[in-house]
């Protein structure tokens, strides 16, 4: 391969570089603000999103008297250090059949390590937690209208 060609492909690599940056500059930007919006909004409830912003490949076997894991990595707001922050957290999720009965399929999800806050993570999770960002805030503002019309009726009770 000639030096010419290589100069070429190191500077399309070299655009596309910047392009990446200048998007997850972004992507940090929206997602300080929204961490800071919602520290502003005082709620003080952790919250995690049920849709996973990575999944790792599955690995194990899948025989009936075999297990399966896979890691899912979920968007949330929690308390990391005694701050209020969007935070990430991983969940193993180890699937398998009961003793063996493919009639009795089940899946344990245990969390072995406790949540990071989401900017100081990888930026493929950066970027995956800015694109899952308006469906967590949804999410999280449906949890609150469940909880608050939950308390709510308690009250009147």
């Amino acid at each position: 391969m000639t030096d010419v060609k290589l100069g070429s492909l190191f500077s399309t690599l070299e655009n596309s570089a910047k392009e990446l940056n200048s998007i997850t500059d972004s992507c940090n930007k929206t997602l300080q603000s929204a961490q800071d919006r919602l520290v502003s909004l005082n709620v003080g409830i952790e919250y995690w999103f049920d849709d996973p912003i990575h999944r790792s490949d599955l690995s194990g076997d899948v025989g009936p008297n075999d297990v399966s894991t896979e890691y899912w990595k979920h968007l949330g707001f929690c308390k990391i250090d005694g701050v209020w922050v969007l935070g990430v957290k991983e969940v193993r999720h180890a699937s398998g059949f009961y003793q063996g009965d493919l009639e009795y399929p089940f899946t344990s999800k245990y969390v072995d390590n406790p949540p990071v806050p989401i900017l100081n993570s990888s930026r493929e999770l950066r970027l995956s937690a800015c694109d899952s960002l308006a469906d967590f805030l949804s999410a999280y503002g449906t949890f609150f209208q469940a909880m608050n019309k939950e308390l709510s009726e308690g009250q009147s009770a």
